[in-house]
């Protein structure tokens, strides 16, 4: 009686394990262009890997590229990372849209606002360096919440 128990509960326990597969990606990005996808294809789970340089543009998460509680998307950088709007009287260089991310180990220079989260939650972002911003360095507004930003340096903005 016991070991038909304990086979029944272990195959409950594989088949609800099996149903529940997630197939997480790691995408390494070399430029603006394949930056730009892997924010908008990202999938809960994934880990998006910014090499080292100068990414030169306005980046999107939208609110359709959401992670999880469990499966939060990463975007980190390897090596020193500098996203670069090209000026301090337009735009955002990063705007996050979308919950359950993990933003860590990035520059962002040289935009109107550099990191503008709207209906963003539960995203953690961290360690990032934020500079040369004409208005806002980060903004959280319309309905975000439950967000943690932390251990980031910010300075030259307002100008």
């Amino acid at each position: 009686m016991k070991t038909t128990t304990i086979i029944s509960i272990f195959i409950f326990c594989c088949s609800c394990a099996a149903q529940q597969k997630v197939v997480v990606k790691y995408i390494e990005v070399n430029n603006a262009t394949g930056l730009q996808q892997a924010l908008k294809n990202a999938k809960a789970g994934d880990e998006i890997v910014i090499n080292e340089g100068v990414y030169n543009g306005n980046f999107i998460i939208p609110a359709t590229v959401n992670g999880t509680a469990d499966l939060p998307i990463k975007l980190y950088a390897k090596g020193k990372v500098i996203l670069n709007g090209n000026t301090t009287e337009t735009g955002y260089v990063l705007y996050l849209q979308a919950n359950y991310w993990q933003i860590k180990n990035i520059t962002i220079t040289n935009g109107l606002k550099g990191l503008m989260c709207d209906g963003a939650n539960y995203n953690i972002i961290e360690n990032l360096t934020v500079h040369t911003i004409g208005e806002e360095a980060i903004h959280f507004r319309r309905f975000s919440s439950h967000n943690i930003l932390q251990q980031c340096n910010i300075y030259n903005t307002g100008l």
